[in-house]
């Protein structure tokens, strides 16, 4: 019994819809918004909470192209270790620009800890400029 509520609340948590949220798929996790900085301003509630989101565009001077790096906070205030993750789309219209999928570094957070998710991906210059919307699923669960 104990590890079904314990499963239930992390699915609750992951579930959470911030008041900007435009759209969300229940059967899917994935949340959407109208512009990207509705994306930026996502945050979960609960015991394990997602928030602090930047997505930034820069140069690679070396490559020529620009490199997207999403950033974001997972803070563990329950009573397991937790695997988490996080996807990312950027949109333009019904047409998607980028993909990230983040993971905190070390896999599993421990309770009462903080991580940082961090990825970042090639893309072409104004990728970021153009995406008009975005998509984000975070997902939660216990480790064994």
């Amino acid at each position: 019994m104990k590890a079904v509520t314990l499963v239930a609340l992390f699915a609750a948590t992951a579930l959470a819809v911030p008041a900007n949220a435009q759209s969300r798929d229940p059967a899917t996790g994935w949340q959407c918004f109208d512009n990207m900085d509705q994306l930026r301003a996502f945050e979960t509630e609960g015991p394990i909470r997602l928030n602090n989101i930047s997505i930034r565009e820069a140069p690679d001077m070396m490559s020529g192209v620009s490199k997207i790096t999403f950033k974001a906070s997972i803070a563990n205030r329950s009573r397991a270790r937790v695997v988490a993750s996080v996807e990312v789309i950027g949109s333009a219209g019904a047409t998607s620009l980028f993909a990230i999928s983040a993971r905190p570094s070390f896999d599993a957070v421990n309770p009462g800890d903080n991580a940082e998710l961090t990825q970042s991906i090639f893309a072409e210059k104004d990728t970021l400029a153009r995406a008009d919307g975005g998509c984000i699923k975070f997902v939660a669960f216990p480790t064994k």
